[in-house]
């Protein structure tokens, strides 16, 4: 059984992931 603290560090991980993925997209796209 996972913890709400190990549940919401996870979601953050995810949020930053996406947001470097498309970080990367978008100066692609402008390059």
């Amino acid at each position: 059984m996972t913890t709400v603290k190990e549940l919401l560090e996870k979601s953050q991980i995810l949020q930053i992931l996406y947001r470097y993925n498309w970080l990367l997209r978008y100066n692609k796209g402008v390059s």
